[in-house]
């Protein structure tokens, strides 16, 4: 005796298979985050980013008369565009810090995004990408993770603050504050 094969019990059975498979994945992807994280113990790692002007910056050059943000972003982030707004809103708040605003993507990327927004405009901005070179060693100097995020350190160049994700001026300058 030859049983019939259900053809349409199989696709459901397919179907859920695949939708745990799928929900596996976006789980162990969620929880990708590196073991070791930034802390307060941490010095400013070394750096050579490009400005979008065609100078370097580099860890030297680094104002030891303010405050550093260090802040990763991504041009098609929405996080990071909507914090773009916010700084340049409240900028004013941030004259005792020298905001560097670095991407991993390439030139011609970050100089749209530069003049879609006229950061360089504001003096104490600077926009830079990262050549591809330095890519993987910058990702793990300051284990990033994700985009935004954001580091601030103290005139000695000591981080006082780690934040991946998204982050208000409001927590900004209660870091500065701190």
């Amino acid at each position: 005796m030859n049983p019939k094969i259900n053809v349409k019990n199989t696709w459901r059975i397919v179907y859920i298979l695949l939708t745990v498979v799928i929900v596996l994945i976006l789980i162990m992807k969620c929880r990708e985050i590196p073991s070791e994280v930034m802390t307060k113990e941490d010095d400013m790692p070394d750096f050579k980013f490009n400005l979008i002007g065609g100078d370097v910056i580099e860890q030297s050059d680094v104002d030891v008369d303010k405050f550093t943000l260090l802040w990763f972003f991504n041009t098609e982030c929405d996080l990071c565009t909507a914090e773009t707004e916010a700084l340049i809103d409240s900028v004013t708040l941030l004259n005792d810090c020298q905001i560097i605003m670095v991407s991993l993507e390439d030139s011609t990327k970050v100089a749209g995004f530069n003049n879609r927004f006229r950061l360089t405009d504001l003096p104490q901005v600077s926009v830079a990408y990262v050549p591809g070179e330095n890519k993987i060693n910058t990702i793990n100097s300051f284990k990033i993770y994700t985009n935004p995020t954001l580091y601030v350190y103290n005139m000695n160049r000591s981080l006082i603050k780690y934040k991946p994700g998204p982050v208000t001026i409001l927590e900004i300058m209660q870091y500065l504050k701190k």
